[in-house]
């Protein structure tokens, strides 16, 4: 049975995230990492809206060293992963796969968000000495892993896989294996084909044997297998596979060919209004408490609370002012809001007069001066808040079930952005 607060709304669900988002900046500016362990920096005051692309790095293809006309596998392309995500002021890791040398596999590629959240792309698998085809990398497409993504914030969530590399060959035509294509923004890579590399597949293809596709949501090129007269090539960057090699004899052998890096690019496609520092939610049975603290605000207007069951689709069930509407603030600014189970809301917050009159409650003679205090907070709260009758309970009333919160911002141009989500929790 669903909540109460489910059952009353008529109101369809929106999809976590929001276009306006992408078209909010006219020109983004992208960052590229390309070696080993880094970081990327949300200036202090301020909250960025980004897209987060990561390569693993490709697979090596095999080596033969000993015996007669045998060949090696190609690498498998490195796996990619794409998420748009708010990233609050503070620093953040980012770990940048290699390429794998022959018989080695590529290394994972990864951005951390927070502990425990990594956007991650794994390596391609190396092709094996034995004429035996290297796997491509694996994205992190895993339900829990994404749902986890979902919960933390990130939206267009995009995984898709590296190409495997092709088994080397000994029969009428001699060859080792071309190597796999890293994946893109576009699909999968694709797969080695006999000794030719495999393609990439994101927003175009590669431009030859050995050099990857440069740009934005673009794999490589896996690298050409080796075979009597030809050497193997290695996977372009990022994250193609190396070509395999071939020996004839001890004089005539051609080795295996590393796979390509790894990458990971930040494009920044908004500086937000608003830098969320915290949320919480919390219930008792019939009311629920949302509270959340603005670091800055800048040209902010409202803020719309909104709830969902299963962490994706999410309905507004309030709305506050801003504290600073219109103005450019720095500085802590906290939001308590109570929504009862009738659909009604109410700002918590002691105003000035309320604390004064706290300080003489404990006198019979000043209990009507503190409750006139309290009542008058109570209705500047309301006014500040906009109560949605027809709002979504999030409250949930079997154990086991789930709800969360999460706030939008809305901008006086009336784009908006999103805090983290949170779990709503029982006391």
């Amino acid at each position: 049975m669903k909540s109460w607060f489910f059952n009353r709304t008529g109101v369809r669900s929106t999809l976590v995230g929001s276009l306006s988002l992408l078209l909010a900046t006219a020109s983004a500016q992208t960052y590229n990492y390309t070696g080993a362990a880094q970081t990327f920096t949300v200036p202090t005051g301020q909250a960025n809206r980004v897209t987060i692309r990561v390569w693993g790095g490709g697979g090596g293809g095999g080596t033969r060293t000993t015996g007669n006309n045998n060949a090696g596998g190609g690498g498998g392309g490195g796996a990619y992963s794409q998420v748009n995500i708010t990233l609050q002021p503070g620093n953040y890791t980012i770990n940048v796969g290699g390429a794998g040398t022959s018989g080695n596999n590529g290394d994972a590629s990864s951005f951390t968000v927070s502990p425990g959240f990594n956007i991650t792309a794994n390596g391609g698998s190396s092709g094996s000495g034995f004429s035996a085809t290297g796997g491509g990398g694996g994205a992190a497409q895993n339900g829990f892993v994404t749902l986890g993504w979902a919960l933390g914030g990130a939206t267009s969530i995009t995984v898709n896989d590296g190409g495997d590399g092709e088994n080397g060959n000994t029969t009428a035509t001699v060859y080792g294996g071309g190597g796999g294509a890293a994946a893109g923004v576009g699909g999968d890579g694709n797969d080695g084909s006999g000794r030719t590399h495999g393609n990439a597949n994101g927003n175009g293809t590669g431009n030859g044997a050995n050099g990857g596709a440069a740009g934005t949501g673009i794999g490589a090129n896996g690298g050409d297998g080796a075979n009597t007269t030809t050497n193997a090539t290695a996977g372009g960057v990022p994250g193609g596979g190396g070509g395999g090699g071939y020996r004839v004899n001890g004089a005539n052998s051609r080795a295996g060919q590393a796979g390509g890096n790894g990458r990971v690019e930040v494009t920044i496609l908004q500086v937000l209004p608003v830098t969320f520092e915290s949320v919480a939610a919390t219930t008792g049975g019939n009311d629920l408490l949302v509270n959340f603290t603005t670091l800055s605000e800048n040209n902010n207007d409202h803020f719309n609370i909104q709830a969902s069951e299963n962490g994706t689709d999410f309905e507004t069930i309030a709305t506050v002012k801003s504290k600073h509407a219109g103005a450019v603030f720095t500085g802590t600014t906290t939001y308590a809001v109570r929504i009862d189970k009738s659909g009604n809301t109410v700002l918590l917050g002691l105003s000035a007069l309320a604390v004064v009159a706290l300080a003489f409650g404990g006198a019979r003679r000043n209990r009507k001066v503190f409750m006139s205090a309290v009542l008058g907070y109570v209705l500047i709260g309301m006014a500040a808040v906009s109560c949605n009758k027809n709002s979504t309970e999030i409250v949930p009333e079997e154990g086991n079930q789930k709800a969360y919160i999460r706030i939008a911002q809305v901008d006086a141009d009336g784009h908006s952005t999103y805090s983290k989500v949170v779990a709503v929790v029982k006391n």
